[in-house]
């Protein structure tokens, strides 16, 4: 998705969790886009904001912002965290939510044995019928 995508290690990530580079930009063609991911366990707009707000202090730019959220985010919080990376001039955001992520990890091979260390087939992983699981639970939202 990414091809550009570097993790930032380390205690001094300056609000940021990887950069993303775009390989065919050119600062001649005035083409020089920074892209910025956001990985956030818990709130999602809280950690953005702080993100940004770091990101601003260091002067680094933010072209795109990506954000990867392991909760659900509803059109109403994403609205919010639109318009505050408006607010801090950010061009494009985009967002990876728990349901993305469980969509990948159902359907990807690859994806269960990188992020969790699982390999087989899935069939014999769960308890459930997979057909099952790709659909949401009654009174669950995904």
């Amino acid at each position: 998705m990414y091809p550009g995508l570097s993790a930032v290690d380390g205690g001094h990530d300056f609000g940021r969790d990887a950069d993303i580079y775009f390989p065919l930009d050119s600062a001649a063609a005035g083409l020089l886009r920074r892209g910025r991911l956001l990985a956030t366990t818990g709130d999602a707009r809280a950690d953005v904001a702080r993100a940004l707000a770091r990101m601003r202090e260091e002067g680094l730019s933010v072209g795109l912002l990506v954000v990867a959220a392991s909760r659900p985010l509803s059109a109403r919080q994403r609205r919010s965290i639109e318009q505050l990376a408006a607010d801090h001039g950010v061009g494009d955001i985009q967002f990876y939510t728990r349901d993305w992520f469980v969509g990948r990890l159902l359907k990807e091979p690859v994806w269960r044995r990188r992020l969790l260390g699982i390999g087989g087939q899935l069939a014999a992983l769960v308890a459930r019928p997979i057909s099952l699981l790709q659909q949401p639970r009654p009174g669950r939202s995904w």
